[in-house]
């Protein structure tokens, strides 16, 4: 009881505000715990250093955010950079870390804040592991399936699809004619066609 308390209230003080609490160090990979090994940055991102690539471990663009924690968080800093960088500089100066950790660790709070907590309290008070915030994504483990599936996406998306719907009449709305008729008729051009209401009730009436 005394636990479940405590991690409602520490959930409800980070809800409140991410940036006005202390973090532990629990969510840092281990070469970083050392103060002597720790990278020092603030101010904002370096956006000369960002290489847009998939395949780089140390790419911080907006790429690397969305490809790790999705698009709430990269909403949140291409539209709120304010906020955003508030919150990774305040979380490099109270944990002593380098930008990547920071960066990485507000992407996961932005994705999901309360998971986020919860994973924090547990990993702090269990000493419970949750993995290397840092660790490579799974486009970076699997660099030669990632290249042949996104391949397949883009031809079966942008090729396949749109050539084989051409094929077929393209896409044609039944919302326009009548709306949704569960049996169509073929026209005199081989295309299908919903009958008007009443001559689908006369041969809905005949077939009875």
């Amino acid at each position: 009881m005394l636990r479940l308390i405590a991690t409602l209230s520490m959930l409800i003080g980070f809800s409140n505000g991410f940036i006005q609490q202390p973090v532990s160090r629990a969510m840092m990979p281990n070469h970083q715990k050392d103060p002597l090994s720790l990278k020092m940055a603030t101010g904002t991102a370096n956006k000369e250093s960002w290489t847009y690539n998939p395949f780089d471990m140390d790419d911080l663009s907006p790429l690397d955010t969305l490809m790790r924690r999705g698009v709430v968080p990269l909403g949140i800093r291409l539209f709120r950079p304010e906020k955003y960088e508030e919150a990774v500089d305040t979380f490099m100066r109270k944990e002593r870390c380098d930008r990547a950790t920071a960066q990485r660790n507000i992407d996961a709070f932005f994705n999901d804040p309360n998971g986020w907590v919860v994973a924090y309290g547990r990993k702090r008070d269990l000493g419970e592991d949750f993995g290397d915030i840092n660790a490579p994504t799974g486009v970076q483990k699997r660099p030669v399936f990632s290249f042949f599936w996104a391949t397949f996406c883009a031809w079966f998306f942008f090729s396949f699809l749109p050539t084989r719907t051409a094929e077929l009449g393209g896409i044609q709305p039944s919302l326009p004619n009548d709306g949704y008729c569960s049996r169509p008729i073929r026209a005199e051009d081989g295309t299908l066609k919903c009958p008007k209401f009443d001559d689908y009730a006369i041969q809905y009436l005949k077939d009875q």
